[in-house]
């Protein structure tokens, strides 16, 4: 079976929170004093916290930390006021919204919105929003470039549909993948459970193979008004490794007991403008001895597990 190197993460179950705004004038700003709002300007940064004072030319918001921030009127697109009682994590506003840890959500981004990330130090991948209905996404790395485009259905104000496909070619091999999939979230971009499935398919100048069938869980839980936990799991099936021997030549055959498990999870400090990810996976590989099944990480030894470390930055430019 030609190897296929994918990200898999834990499954994380929570409850969706939505925030409760009312869109007021700059005007009506002067009899927000006290209140919470959002305030967006012109170059689509959100400045959050409480109303201090207003006069001609400037509204002055205290935010959570205690920073004052003075907003020249003239710059001000927007203000949401927060209804009364709201959460604090309400206000939450992610760089990465468009995705959890790899994978991405169900949900499209803006139209004209364009991220770059950093994953790993080792790999760079961009996104940006086509329109309401279709988002594109690439990658390039050391073992070689994967792009992804995909068509977006809302279904509802908590919940939409993706359908889409990865391709890609490693640069040591010159194998192809495509990885067709669907991705279904319930919840917001900022805060969401998400479940999808797909097959993978590797290919090269003289064969074309379905290798893997892929199951992805994954979430995004607010913690506060600028961090979150984020959760994947990828579940792969396929060709297991089997033996029953020391000197015995190894098999591979489909199994329904899931041939690779990578539970993950990360800590995500987020901002309008960069969010970065910090926390760890850990591959769980099964393999057949003699008639059982057993369970090691990235060494042989079984039942021994190894930690890798996550690390990703990502950058809203639009």
């Amino acid at each position: 079976m030609k190897k296929i190197v994918l990200p898999f993460l834990l499954l994380f179950t929570i409850i969706p929170a939505f925030a409760q705004f009312e869109e007021i004038t700059v005007a009506e700003l002067s009899s927000a004093v006290d209140s919470q709002v959002r305030i967006i300007t012109v170059d689509d940064t959100a400045f959050q916290g409480i109303v201090y004072g207003v006069d001609d030319d400037f509204v002055t918001i205290i935010a959570f930390s205690g920073e004052v921030i003075r907003i020249y009127k003239k710059s001000i697109s927007e203000v949401l006021k927060v209804a009364p009682g709201t959460d604090k994590k309400s206000l939450f506003r992610d760089s990465a919204s468009n995705r959890l840890i790899v994978m991405p959500t169900g949900f499209a981004m803006e139209p004209g919105e364009f991220h770059v990330a950093d994953q790993e130090i080792a790999a760079v991948t961009m996104s940006y929003g086509l329109s309401e209905h279709f988002t594109l996404w690439g990658g390039i790395s050391v073992p070689g470039a994967i792009v992804s485009a995909r068509y977006i259905q809302k279904l509802n104000e908590e919940a939409a549909l993706s359908v889409g496909t990865f391709g890609g070619v490693s640069w040591l091999e010159f194998t192809g993948i495509l990885l067709p999939y669907t991705i279904f979230s319930y919840g917001t971009p900022e805060n969401n459970f998400t479940i999808g499935g797909g097959g993978a398919f590797t290919f090269d100048e003289s064969d074309f193979s379905f290798d893997a069938a892929v199951l992805a869980l994954g979430g995004k839980w607010i913690f506060s008004d600028t961090t979150a936990l984020v959760t994947e799991t990828w579940i792969i099936w396929g060709e297991m490794i089997s033996s029953s021997g020391e000197f015995t030549e190894e098999t591979t055959a489909w199994d329904p007991v899931p041939m690779l498990i990578t539970p993950a999870v990360t800590f995500r400090i987020a901002g309008e403008k960069l969010s970065w990810d910090i926390g760890a996976v850990v591959p769980v590989i099964i393999e057949q001895e003699s008639g059982r099944y057993v369970a090691h990480g990235l060494t042989d030894e079984n039942f021994t597990f190894i930690p890798i470390p996550i690390l990703s930055l990502t950058y809203r430019i639009d």
